[in-house]
């Protein structure tokens, strides 16, 4: 391993533990924190239910965005300068609009850390060390939030709860450190985006061609004539990609039917 790509990994190990110390402020002591302000409880269910609305609603975009966009770490970085925004204006604005619209950005801008992470690690390490890579992330992701749930759990007893939300914007500058000490260079842009390491264009492997599963496990050969490889096990996945390069992964039980299930990509590869 080069010293450059050691570097980047250390970095990333550290991204992991800041980030999860940004998120975390704002999801569990919004609640706390307005209930002090005066705030009821409906209208403090509408503001977090508001941002999980638009967490949701920004998954698939913010999916797509990590695959396509080529400097993985400005997406990141400017989903951190947003939450920061974010924690500012409750902190500063604690009334229902402010602090609905907060919320909006919140969940909208931190729906992009889990792909993008995700892209960045496989750009980093590959296909073969991605699980292992994974596991590292999260294992620095819940160091992290017991640090942050510490920390802020003793800023807000001893200090006061809308310290929360200034600790918050104080960690963005340790979060944006770890994010620049990743080197954009060895970031493998192509194997980032789930190909096979030899090119967008190169031939589909096993995970971009039709796969069909037997419930029953009665075809027990490797291929069948039309060259489908079955899976006999009751949980499968598949890996599926769409026109425009995003790639979907479906994993599934199938439990006792007796069907066979089909899963089409067509002729889908690395789209443009």
């Amino acid at each position: 391993m080069s010293e450059e790509l050691a570097k980047s990994l250390r970095g990333l190990d550290w991204l992991n533990f800041f980030l999860a110390d940004v998120q975390s402020g704002v999801g569990p002591f919004l609640a706390i924190y307005l209930a002090t302000r005066g705030w009821n409880e409906a209208t403090i269910g509408m503001v977090l239910t508001g941002g999980g609305i638009a967490g949701i609603i920004a998954q698939t975009p913010a999916g797509a965005l990590a695959d396509r966009v080529r400097s993985k770490r400005s997406l990141i970085a400017g989903g951190v300068v947003f939450l920061a925004l974010g924690a500012l204006i409750i902190a500063m604005f604690p009334s229902f609009w402010p602090v609905m619209s907060a919320q909006t950005l919140i969940g909208a801008s931190s729906s992009a850390f889990g792909p993008t992470l995700g892209a960045i690690s496989l750009g980093l390490v590959g296909r073969a060390s991605f699980d292992r890579r994974q596991g590292r992330n999260q294992t620095f992701n819940s160091a992290g939030n017991v640090v942050a749930a510490v920390a802020m759990g003793l800023i807000g007893y001893f200090i006061s709860n809308r310290g929360i939300f200034f600790f918050v914007i104080a960690f963005t500058v340790p979060t944006l450190w770890a994010l620049s000490s990743i080197n954009a260079a060895r970031i493998d842009y192509q194997v980032a985006r789930g190909a096979d390491g030899q090119g967008e264009h190169s031939a589909p492997d096993q995970g971009d061609r039709p796969l069909q599963f037997h419930p029953g496990g009665r075809d027990h050969s490797r291929r069948n004539r039309r060259g489908v490889e079955p899976i006999h096990s009751g949980r499968y996945r598949a890996r599926v990609r769409l026109p425009g390069g995003l790639l979907v992964l479906v994993r599934s039980g199938i439990g006792g039917a007796r069907d066979s299930v089909f899963l089409h990509a067509g002729n889908a590869g690395p789209a443009e």
